[in-house]
């Protein structure tokens, strides 16, 4: 799916959904303990959420909290839905539209990114692409977080096979109906933030059941550092 339809499919999926308001617990715990709690100068400390959807959720935690945040999002109608959020609470924050494969911001300019499920949606070249682009953006021992599709969930091995690790068009579980997903194995996350850069300081899975316990969901948490 090329950059612009995957703005136009998102679009879609935001103009049609009240999705993506709140962040996930686990993502939360992750912010606060690698970021809130370590980078107390809120004045100079910088935060870049990707893949922020309509609610913004990290960004408009850590804004609430003080600390300068940006959100960045493919879709132009998630961005001005998280703007619009912001300014119903009196907060402020930077609002881009950009794809995360080209992040538009320069060399070395935050001190934390994170992620909740937005590289789950991109292939393993992508991924790989995506990873360097938050080590250039990121300064020197910044930290990045993020939570990603695991393999063995449900879902993966259905739709159409993209590469070792990547589906397209699943049709079964959480993920289905949203176009690409990676179902990453723990080597293609070491192997891939090595390559970029990067020292995995924490790196654990999540379980969860579905439909009354017959189905499992897994997902990777994240935390590495810029070296």
């Amino acid at each position: 799916m090329s950059e612009l339809d995957q703005r136009a499919y998102w679009d879609k999926v935001f103009s049609e959904r009240a999705w993506g308001m709140y962040p996930p617990e686990n993502m939360v715990r992750l912010v606060m303990r690698h970021f809130v709690l370590k980078y107390s100068d809120t004045t100079q400390s910088n935060f870049l959420e990707l893949g922020a959807g309509p609610g913004a959720n990290l960004a408009l935690m850590v804004a609430r909290a003080g600390y300068s945040a940006t959100a960045l999002d493919i879709s132009p109608v998630a961005v001005a839905k998280a703007k619009a959020r912001f300014e119903s609470e009196g907060l402020s924050g930077q609002f881009t539209s950009g794809s995360v494969l080209e992040i538009p911001f320069a060399d070395a300019t935050f001190d934390c990114i994170a992620e909740v499920e937005c590289f789950t949606c991109l292939n393993q070249d992508q991924f790989t692409q995506a990873a360097g682009e938050v080590a250039r953006v990121l300064r020197p021992g910044g930290i990045h977080l993020s939570i990603t599709a695991m393999t063995k969930t449900w879902g993966e091995g259905t739709g159409r096979q993209v590469d070792s690790t990547t589906w397209d068009a699943v049709s079964e579980g959480p993920y289905a109906g949203f176009g690409s997903i990676r179902f990453a194995t723990e080597s293609g996350i070491r192997d891939t933030y090595a390559a970029a850069g990067f020292k995995i300081e924490e790196l654990e899975h999540l379980t969860r059941t579905m439909e009354n316990q017959s189905r499992q969901v897994h997902n990777w948490c994240v935390v590495a550092r810029r070296v």
